[in-house]
């Protein structure tokens, strides 16, 4: 790439290298409007403060700029906002907040023909007031946050968001779980506008299957990186962990404990699906770690298979797992 820009007239500008690659804005920040120069090192975002920024896949410096990010984010949303905590699911595990559960239970009399005493109700009311004080504050900070967010990115990856088919709709309503998900996609390398959908998907699957533990790498890292290309995964609508022959393998084992020879209820279908994708999972986890570190308690759950004993780990935090994997 030439150090060397193009004038107005189609003539390059020898005598300055950098022409309208940024101007000032209002506050005598300097505001990138060009990207042949444009240093993501130099990029400092609308609050310096944060500490982070984050950028498209080729802008970033770090194979965890992500996590770095969401990390940095989250220190400043708890220093600088008002139950700051309460947003910060949203930000390290980009899902929404469950509210649901701040709800206080309504009082109701100990026995039949009785009456809710009247401290009873007064704590009730005290603490529904502050159950919709915290909801109202959580959305709040939600806009706020989604407004940090856009501005630590670079405006490659916001030319990137701004492209997206629903850009419009969710900035609108400022759905920050949206655009930290698309975040995530951009910086992973999906190119949502010009990749066909099953290259993607088969570009997405081809990565998850091949990633492996470094023969030095500690759980700790091998897990994160293994969480975030599930992550990726799932934000790109890639579900490889629903699969129906393991759910009823599952269903069948939940039937059996239970004793049950009948359908499975509702509660039970959920049950047996979760518990297929965590061993799933935990399964590719063990396939992928360090050889040198578990090979031979690998070949012993084996082993025990043809014993008839199952002892392979069922999620990806079991004890056996963390045994054959750190």
């Amino acid at each position: 790439m030439s150090s060397t820009e193009t004038g107005q007239n189609g003539e390059r500008d020898e005598t300055n290298p950098r022409v309208n690659t940024k101007q000032d804005d209002s506050n005598g920040s300097r505001k990138h409007t060009g990207s042949r120069n444009f240093r993501i090192s130099n990029f400092k975002g609308e609050v310096p403060e944060v500490g982070a920024v984050i950028g498209t896949k080729s802008e970033n410096r770090t194979k965890d700029s992500m996590k770095l990010f969401q990390n940095k984010i989250a220190s400043y949303v708890l220093r600088e906002y008002k139950k700051g905590r309460d947003i910060v699911t949203i930000i390290k595990k980009i899902e929404e907040v469950d509210t649901s559960k701040w709800k206080p239970t309504a009082p109701v009399p100990t026995a039949t023909g009785g009456k809710i005493s009247e401290s009873e109700m007064m704590e009730y009311k005290l603490l529904y007031n502050e159950y919709l004080t915290r909801k109202s504050t959580l959305e709040d900070n939600k806009g706020s946050l989604h407004s940090l967010v856009k501005g630590q990115c670079t405006p490659s990856l916001l030319s990137e968001l701004k492209g997206l088919e629903e850009y419009e709709e969710k900035d609108g309503v400022f759905d920050v779980v949206w655009l930290l998900t698309q975040i995530n996609l951009i910086v992973s390398g999906v190119e949502q506008r010009t990749q066909n959908a099953y290259e993607l998907a088969f570009m997405l699957l081809k990565g998850f299957f091949s990633l492996r533990q470094h023969e030095h790498e500690t759980l700790d890292d091998y897990l994160d990186r293994f969480r975030e290309a599930v992550q990726t995964l799932e934000f790109a609508g890639i579900n490889i962990f629903d699969h129906d022959g393991l759910i009823n393998l599952e269903t069948k084992r939940i039937l059996a404990l239970a004793g049950q020879t009948t359908t499975a209820t509702n509660d039970q279908k959920t049950k047996a699906k979760e518990t297929a994708a965590e061993a799933f999972k935990a399964v590719c986890l063990l396939e992928n770690a360090d050889p040198k570190r578990f090979l031979s308690l690998f070949n012993d759950l084996r082993k025990d298979m043809i014993k008839k004993q199952d002892n392979f780990p069922r999620n990806i935090v079991d004890e056996k797992l963390t045994y054959i994997v750190s």
